[in-house]
């Protein structure tokens, strides 16, 4: 088709991509920026080996609990606002919700194995 050979095709591609990764950005950033293990090593410094396990210090425990309130605060907001959304079309909704999982899960697990070790909180 005409369409096709004009490059409509890639193009619209294209463009639909740029839109998901904006929209991934400006959508979860906010709650993933809390997560980040930019700082790990400074945190993880300042924890005492004991077995198995991690003891913080004051300091490195306020932090990892705050980024875990912090974290769990905005993505309850943004859980939120995204819940009452509407997208009739069912491939996008499901493509939405396949990329939420993926930015999340991959952010989330990659802090949350950072911290598996540390005992900064009596419920661990």
């Amino acid at each position: 088709s005409d369409l096709k050979e004009a490059g409509f095709e890639k193009e619209y591609s294209n463009l639909m991509k740029d839109a998901q990764e904006l929209y991934l950005k400006y959508s979860w950033d906010k709650a993933l920026e809390h997560i980040s293990v930019d700082d790990s090593k400074k945190i993880l410094d300042r924890c005492t080996e004991q077995g198995n396990k991690r003891i913080p210090d004051w300091w490195a425990k306020s932090m990892i609990k705050s980024k875990f309130r912090e974290f769990n605060d905005k993505f309850a907001k943004q859980y939120e606002d995204q819940n009452i959304w509407s997208v009739p079309d069912a491939d996008l909704r499901s493509q939405i919700r396949n990329l939420n999982l993926k930015k999340i899960w991959d952010d989330y697990k990659k802090f949350y194995d950072t911290y598996r070790g540390v005992e900064f909180s009596r419920n661990m």
